[in-house]
């Protein structure tokens, strides 16, 4: 067999090179102020260009340990079973998606905007019989409505419903729902993807089930991994379906061992992107280090400031 650079120096290449210019990339500083990407802290930045190691080097997987410990913080959950999805909050989504429905399931999705909208669509998408409870944009649901809505849907597997509505800036009240759902047999799953880290997510007291967000929204870290928690009652979902599960990379039964979430040593899974990671973990320092209180309490009064600049 011939040496490598012998092959190439005799190789010779059929497309030519692009004209595009090769100077250094140059960005705008800018104040980010959407629902995310929002500016992520210098210290975060600094993470991300930290030298770059294995996906299983004990130092990513030590960063890992500690995201998954921040995170039950963040999400206030003593669940074991909470890790960051690989990808946008999108992707957690899918895997939420993918955790609880399985074939033929009856999946009741609230919709009030176009991340309601996502959530049946991927349902569906997933093999799930969809039934929907629509409120007008702008507009949240009671309890009445998700009762009413569950008494006429029997047998309902999952309720879906979205937090934060960033499509139409809405809140969405969730004390109580969680009792209300398991009174019929079906899972909570909450999208809080633009909410988590700035307003209070009480997991494990409003009895959430499945939860998910995104790293780049209140957190201000980059886009990706995503934040993921269930409960046991949702593992155990998860378990039952194993066999129907039709992704591999969305499969949280291995994704879990990946992040050692059982507290066995980790498995590999899939190539992390380990420089998000460690972003991520950055992120959540700095919000322990200032308490998720006065986190809360920070972005809801600037929220608020916003509001009234506004109506002025």
């Amino acid at each position: 067999m011939a040496p490598l650079a012998t092959s190439a120096t005799a190789a010779a290449t059929r497309v030519e090179r692009p004209s595009i210019s090769t100077t250094p990339l140059a960005l705008p500083n800018l104040l980010l102020m959407s629902p995310g990407p929002s500016s992520p802290h210098p210290r975060v930045l600094a993470a991300a260009g930290c030298p770059l190691v294995g996906h299983m080097h004990p130092a990513l997987l030590s960063a890992m340990d500690d995201v998954r410990e921040w995170l039950k913080y963040v999400f206030q959950t003593r669940n074991r079973f909470t890790l960051g999805v690989s990808g946008s909050g999108h992707a957690a989504m899918e895997a939420a998606v993918n955790a609880v429905v399985a074939p033929g399931d009856v999946a009741l999705v609230a919709i009030n905007g176009m991340w309601g909208e996502r959530m049946a669509l991927l349902a569906r998408r997933h093999g799930g019989d969809v039934r929907t409870i629509q409120a007008p944009l702008g507009e949240v649901f009671s309890l009445d409505d998700f009762a009413r809505a569950l008494e006429a849907n029997p047998g309902v597997a999952a309720v879906f419903v979205v937090h934060g509505e960033s499509s139409t800036g809405t809140l969405q009240p969730l004390a109580g729902l969680g009792d209300l759902c398991h009174k019929h047999g079906a899972l909570l799953v909450v999208d809080a993807i633009c909410t988590a880290g700035g307003v209070p997510m009480l997991m494990d007291e409003w009895d959430i089930d499945v939860c998910y967000s995104g790293s780049q929204k209140c957190l201000s870290s980059l886009v990706s991994p995503s934040p993921f928690t269930m409960n046991e009652r949702a593992e155990e979902k998860l378990k039952s379906k194993a066999h129907q599960i039709q992704t591999y990379y969305f499969d949280m039964n291995v994704a879990g061992a990946f992040w050692a979430v059982d507290g066995k040593p980790n498995v590999y899974h899939h190539t992390s992107i380990g420089s998000n990671i460690m972003a991520l973990r950055e992120a959540l320092a700095l919000v322990v280090d200032e308490g998720l209180e006065s986190v809360w309490h920070r972005h809801c009064s600037l929220a608020d400031k916003l509001h009234a600049g506004i109506e002025e």
